[in-house]
């Protein structure tokens, strides 16, 4: 397993163990938009939502969601972009 993907498990783990709403907030409250690790965890957020309330994730930019997927399996479908 990958420095990344051992880092997007700890946050998955970190997060999955706290209500959803709170995980926002945390989230929120940090969360530096320009930093990498800030953008994995609003997409690790997405991904954990979109689980818990069983809802299916639909993006153009699959690069992160198909490794938090390989993690954590939720639905997820893949759209061509916009041009």
């Amino acid at each position: 397993m990958g420095h990344r993907s051992r880092a997007v498990e700890r946050r998955l783990v970190s997060l999955e163990r706290k209500p959803i709403r709170l995980c926002w907030t945390i989230c929120a409250a940090f969360a530096v938009p320009v930093l990498a690790t800030a953008l994995i965890e609003h997409d690790v957020l997405i991904a954990l939502t979109a689980r818990t309330i069983g809802a299916t994730l639909v993006t153009a930019d699959a690069g992160d969601f198909e490794a938090i997927r390989a993690l954590r399996r939720f639905s997820l479908q893949v759209v061509p972009p916009v041009a």
